[in-house]
């Protein structure tokens, strides 16, 4: 202890006679925590193991101490020790052996919390995947939620350990171990042939739960369709709605599933039609069979919901069922008629008969649904005499519902000029977003009254310190598409403090292509940003803006790797794609090693721009 606080007050004192350019951390020199972790008080054992945790790298020398806390008979201690270690040196079997012992204790604390770091751990800890499927239904919701996120991140590295479980005496464990199998997604696409025994099962649950795997698993279970396809005729009838359904997911050849659901139409439960249906419809959209069955489906409640959702895909084409959707939204369900608002809107033109429906639900005291009835609205058009005062009427109720209200009344343009003297009202301060909108809106409606009230307003907004400037200025770009100063403000927000504005803006600048080439210095500084995100949009920008792929393609490779927000990945990966062939040697290595990723999402947007560069067509930057 003396040595401790002597070697803390040399510090303080002659900070230099430690080492002037020694980095601090937590406030203090790393020798210091190495000292403390000798310590056997636990609360500062435990504060330096998360400080030189934190440190990376530069704490090797704590690596022989961590190894012998791996030996402590706490399993708090063990767990901590082993993921520093992760974090040190990078050793993750100590760290997925710790967590995995603590977490079979079911009663352990912070279960979510270790369940969080397995999943940050990737494919290496896939070996845990038989403790963390006892996790996925888990009544806590953040323990299940984190064992779910692990699973998904564990990717195919965790078929071998889940396969096994498939012939467990249990059938908890068989039913526990298909469902965490589909979180998989096409990662598991290698346990299917494994799966797939299990719709014989003795267990009709577990026939069931390996159903709806196979169904969830989608286009990677295909193969398993002739296996589903048997339960389809199944005297169970839980059993065959569920192979149904499975089947609509998987997409099977048209040869196989029109039979199945052609059967499926003639049996006498109500839910097995619909069902039928909805897979006749998968395999062939435009069997003339569909619509008629459809309408007389939908007079029963039984799978509406199904059925409704095949109607909002079909868009125009299901114009014909606009009287039978008009009469469903006097149904007291709140949740079905968001559903028949959104069919109406997908359908469009064809869907203006309902119109005088459609407005009754502005009066709704359910916020979504007034919103879902604006939006379907914007999509049929007409009538603006009665629509435009209508929508006028709902916009002043609440915000959320008046940013949703706005572009609809831009969409008509004069002919909602009732909508002006509310709109210059709405431009008086406090100034927000919505400031922005509803002066975009007024000018569109009154390009005049627009540059008199809008225009003033927004150069207002573009002061330094306000807060959504970088919002003006896009909106006056747009408005003005020669405007220098909204240009330069633009430029000014890419190389300011805030990271949203700075991300933000960069998307901006590089719809305008060619005409921002000015921002091009500032784009080529924000590639160095600390923020992965701003890189993106800042190399994103300047290939749009300039063609430049000699410093964007490093950026946007360095962006695919692995980190907590994968957003920044999946954009990375798509605008790679959209750079094409040009960029087929840098390129393609770093996006093949991510073909397996763990995150489904993700491992689509690779696939997607690997097709692109090796094949597409690329049109190049604006």
């Amino acid at each position: 202890m003396k040595h401790r606080l002597l070697l803390l007050v040399l510090f303080l004192t002659y900070p230099s006679a430690c080492g002037a350019a020694e980095t601090l951390y937590a406030g203090k020199p790393l020798a210091f925590w190495l000292d403390e972790l000798k310590s056997d008080d636990p609360l500062i054992r435990d504060e330096a193991v998360a400080v030189l945790s934190d440190a990376g790298p530069a704490a090797r020398a704590a690596v022989p101490r961590l190894e012998e806390l791996l030996k402590s008979k706490q399993p708090r201690v063990r767990v901590r020790a082993a993921l520093a270690l992760w974090r040190i040196v990078g050793q993750t079997k100590p760290a997925v052996a710790a967590l995995t012992e603590a977490l079979r204790d079911r009663a352990a604390p912070h279960r979510a919390e270790m369940l969080n770091q397995l999943g940050q751990l990737g494919s290496a800890a896939a070996s845990s995947a038989p403790v963390v499927v006892g996790m996925v239904r888990d009544p806590d919701l953040v323990v299940r939620t984190q064992a779910t996120m692990a699973m998904q991140r564990f990717g195919a590295a965790a078929v071998p350990s889940l396969v096994p479980l498939f012939e467990d005496k249990d059938p908890h464990v068989r039913r526990e171990a298909c469902h965490a199998l589909g979180l998989l997604g096409m990662a598991a696409k290698e346990g299917v042939g494994k799966l797939t025994p299990l719709l014989k099962d003795a267990d009709t649950e577990v026939r069931q739960e390996a159903l709806a795997t196979l169904g969830r698993l989608g286009l990677a279970a295909r193969e398993a369709a002739p296996a589903i396809a048997e339960l389809a005729r199944d005297k169970d009838v839980s059993l065959r709605a569920a192979s149904l359904q499975a089947l609509q997911n998987i997409f099977p050849d048209p040869r196989l599933a029109r039979p199945i659901a052609s059967d499926a139409l003639e049996d006498d439960n109500v839910l097995i039609r619909c069902r039928g249906l909805v897979l006749l419809w998968r395999v062939s959209p435009k069997h003339p069979d569909i619509l008629p069955h459809l309408l007389e489906l939908l007079k029963q409640p039984v799978g509406r919901s199904e059925l409704l959702n095949v109607l909002s895909s079909m868009g125009p084409a299901g114009a014909r069922a606009v009287p039978v959707l008009t009469k469903l939204l006097k149904e007291a369900d709140a949740a079905q008629r968001r559903q028949v608002i959104l069919a109406l809107g997908r359908i469009g033109r064809a869907a203006r008969p309902a119109v005088p429906a459609l407005l009754e639900q502005l009066r709704s005291t359910d916020i979504p649904t007034r919103q879902d009835a604006v939006t379907a609205l914007r999509a049929i058009g007409g009538d603006s005499e009665r629509i435009v005062p209508a929508v006028l009427n709902v916009a002043k109720q609440d915000m959320a519902t008046r940013m949703m209200c706005l572009p609809l009344l831009a969409d008509y343009g004069s002919q909602a000029a009732a909508a002006v003297p509310w709109l210059v009202e709405g431009l008086r301060p406090p100034q927000s977003f919505v400031t922005v909108q509803t002066a975009e809106t007024l000018h569109k409606i009154d390009p005049e009254r627009g540059r008199k009230e809008a225009v003033p307003v927004l150069h207002d907004m573009l002061k330094p310190a306000g807060p959504w400037r970088v919002y003006a200025a896009m909106a006056l770009r747009r408005m003005q598409p020669d405007s220098e100063e909204a240009l330069h403000t633009l430029i000014e927000c890419v190389e300011g403090k805030d990271p949203n504005a700075k991300q933000q803006a960069c998307q901006f600048l590089g719809t305008l292509g060619k005409p921002a080439r000015e921002a091009a210095p500032a784009l080529k500084r924000a590639l160095r940003d600390a923020a992965i995100p701003n890189r993106v949009a800042a190399a994103t920008a300047l290939w749009k803006i300039s063609g430049e792929t000699e410093t964007t393609v490093p950026v946007l490779i360095e962006a695919l790797k692995p980190a907590p927000n994968n957003y920044s990945r999946y954009q990375a990966a798509m605008q790679l794609g959209e750079m094409g062939p040009a960029v087929k040697t840098a390129a393609l290595p770093a996006l093949r090693k991510y073909r397996d990723d763990p995150d489904v999402f993700f491992r689509q947007s690779v696939v997607q721009a690997i097709q692109r560069i090796e094949g597409a067509t690329n049109k190049g930057p604006g």
